[in-house]
């Protein structure tokens, strides 16, 4: 469809991508369940308008899956990544929860897909009121507790430091942000 802005959403499994997709459409559409084990299995992908755009959501299973293997779930993003014209790449990580298998998700996608996807990932950090609730913002926390060697640093440093905090539950301010922040990036 002409006009249509094209998102692909992607971390490990329980990161909150299928939460964050459903945010981004207004609507739940995608299934999302509070679980160690991965509620997506293969790309789906939906429609929707925010801030009188089109827009198309690519919910991808998860990384380090509690039954799929890391090569397949790479090859479902290769797929949704076939796709023509996706505009943003968008990885989801929640705040406070940097783990070594968020570290390795981050290497292994930026490993597997090299630096051509780099001009289209941004991160979104997730549980924005964790911020709030501890007098800090979202750049004072990438500054101060982003190590600049870390996976995560490295990311940062190679998408130009794109990345955004939002809320995910009707949190309609967050959305248009995130919406007008990934269009313009």
């Amino acid at each position: 469809m002409e006009n249509e802005f094209r998102i692909l959403l992607i971390d490990k499994t329980g990161a909150g991508k299928s939460t964050t997709g459903n945010t981004l459409l207004g609507r739940e559409e995608f299934n999302a369940d509070i679980s160690n084990e991965s509620v997506t299995k293969y790309t789906k992908s939906a429609r929707g308008t925010c801030n009188g755009r089109n827009i198309v959501v690519f919910d991808t299973p998860g990384f380090f899956d509690t039954e799929d293997d890391n090569a397949i779930i790479l090859q479902e993003i290769s797929e949704a990544l076939s796709f023509p014209g996706m505009h943003a790449i968008i990885s989801i990580l929640q705040i406070g929860r940097m783990n070594a298998e968020e570290q390795n998700t981050i290497e292994m996608f930026m490993d597997y897909f090299g630096d051509e996807v780099s001009d289209f990932v941004s991160v979104v950090f997730t549980n924005k009121d964790r911020l709030h609730n501890a007098n800090t913002n979202i750049r004072d926390f990438v500054e101060n507790k982003v190590k600049k060697d870390s996976p995560l640093g490295a990311l940062l440093k190679k998408i130009d430091n794109r990345y955004i905090s939002i809320g995910l539950k009707n949190n309609e301010q967050d959305v248009h942000m995130l919406i007008e922040y990934i269009q313009y990036c």
